[in-house]
């Protein structure tokens, strides 16, 4: 097992590079997206401490479908394809929990397929918002405050939007809650 530092915004893998290790997060967090031919990014998923990803080439031995970049400074352990399958060989437990995981993962990639297809841009901002405040919130006197260095750019990019939209839908709803008496925080 290697272990590796990452600054933030450092990649640690690109969208098509052949797959040799698995990567668990020991600090910081890690976003996986996937980039288009014109720049675009598109957000999958910000991984942190603890949570594991890079397993799904290790798995089918094809490139790996999509980058891993630092989304703020991380510590990172790896394990190389060898390893991980003789450890997945050698405790069930782990293999049952890696399917279990992989499911969640697919089942939570359908609904980001399903909020692109079917839900307005303020929909999708606002589940990602109150997904964020499941991950990185926290409870304070008058309520909850999302704790986490997030910029417009990167919300937008994983919600496939645009900052501009983003600002305006941000904006949009302070000024919701501000009219019903709720204090918005910054």
């Amino acid at each position: 097992m290697g272990s590796e530092t990452h600054k933030r915004d450092d990649t640690v893998f690109n969208q098509g590079d052949y797959g040799d290790a698995l990567y668990v997060i020991q600090d910081g967090s890690v976003r996986i997206s996937q980039v288009s031919e014109d720049g675009h990014e598109l957000i999958l998923i910000v991984l942190c401490t603890g949570d594991f990803f890079g397993e799904m080439s290790l798995l089918d031995g094809e490139p790996r479908s999509a980058a891993a970049i630092a989304a703020e400074d991380a510590a990172l352990l790896s394990l190389r394809r060898s390893d991980f399958m003789r450890f997945l060989g050698q405790n069930p437990t782990a293999a049952v929990e890696m399917r279990r995981v992989l499911s969640l993962r697919l089942r939570r990639m359908d609904g980001v397929l399903e909020e692109a297809v079917f839900h307005s841009a303020t929909v999708r901002i606002a589940r990602r918002l109150i997904e964020l405040l499941s991950i990185y919130g926290q409870d304070v006197e008058d309520g909850h405050l999302l704790d986490a260095r997030l910029t417009q750019s990167e919300l937008a990019e994983m919600v496939g939007t645009s900052r501009v939209t983003v600002n305006k839908e941000l904006a949009d709803m302070e000024s919701r809650a501000s009219s019903k008496g709720c204090a918005a925080r910054s």
